[in-house]
């Protein structure tokens, strides 16, 4: 059992970590490879997901996010373009509408679509912490 465990640990971590590369496109993992551990597992191995608590619209494409821990840090959607689906958010007024919904960024595209199409876009709370930039107080 304990094998069997450190193996879906070392999975999930090297499965988060090849996700993140991908979905980044991150060329070069090494700057990543001290990063990922502190930002998904906790001291004791467990891991330790991030929880967006507020979130406050800056000025053009950027957010100011409040997490459970404490911390607050700047999402800048500009950085990942507005492609496919995403390009609802381009029109600003629309990227201001957002919401937290269970801890994640969420904007609703029409209330008027049916049940059966997509409604809404969101950025998950782990996501959005990874890629975001820790607010420097000046």
């Amino acid at each position: 059992m304990v094998a069997f465990q450190r193996n879906n640990e070392n999975l999930l971590k090297h499965g988060l970590h090849y996700i993140l590369m991908k979905f980044l496109q991150i060329g070069n993992s090494s700057k990543w490879d001290n990063q990922l551990p502190k930002l998904i597992h906790s001291d004791n191995g467990a891991i330790k997901l991030q929880k967006i608590i507020s979130v406050t619209y800056l000025d053009g494409y950027r957010l100011l996010l409040a997490f459970k821990n404490g911390e607050k840090r700047i999402y800048d959607r500009e950085k990942f373009g507005f492609d496919g689906v995403w390009e609802y958010i381009k029109d600003i007024n629309n990227f201001k509408k957002v919401t937290l919904v269970f801890g994640a960024l969420t904007w609703y595209r029409d209330l008027t679509l049916p049940e059966d199409e997509c409604n809404e876009l969101d950025i998950c709370p782990d996501f959005a912490y990874t890629v975001s930039e820790p607010l420097i107080k000046s």
